[in-house]
């Protein structure tokens, strides 16, 4: 399970969330040695997964190790191909939808997939 810190922080809580799904109890030295990062980047992939994506994650002392605390949860997760998300990119753009009910909405999802991209990859709104 090898995920350098150059490829975006995305793999990385995919692979987080599937050892903590395989119930491994994983510690933070774990993770980062299996993803090839160090301790500090999986804590803050950890804090960021607690607090922006909601995931029940705890530490469980008699265990030394992570888990979900609810073992239902789902990282949320889209899958758009370039074509989709360029005809996303053009419909915010078309005249019509400007100052309609749907303008603000389109607006914000494109906001939010441009969130869920790497680093290097951003998308422009307005």
């Amino acid at each position: 399970m090898r995920c350098h810190a150059s490829r975006p922080p995305l793999k990385r809580m995919k692979e987080i969330d599937q050892a903590l799904r395989a119930k491994q109890w994983p510690t933070d030295r774990s993770l980062a040695s299996d993803l090839d990062v160090n301790a500090r980047t999986i804590r803050r992939d950890l804090e960021y997964m607690r607090d922006q994506l909601r995931a029940p994650i705890e530490f469980d002392r008699g265990h030394r190790g992570y888990y979900f605390t609810e073992p239902t949860f789902r990282l949320p997760t889209i899958h758009l191909t370039q074509g989709e998300l360029i005809a996303l990119l053009l419909a915010e753009r078309l005249p019509q939808f400007h100052g309609t009910p749907f303008g603000p909405d389109l607006r914000r999802t494109i906001e939010k997939l441009g969130d869920l991209l790497p680093d290097h990859v951003s998308i422009r709104v307005g």
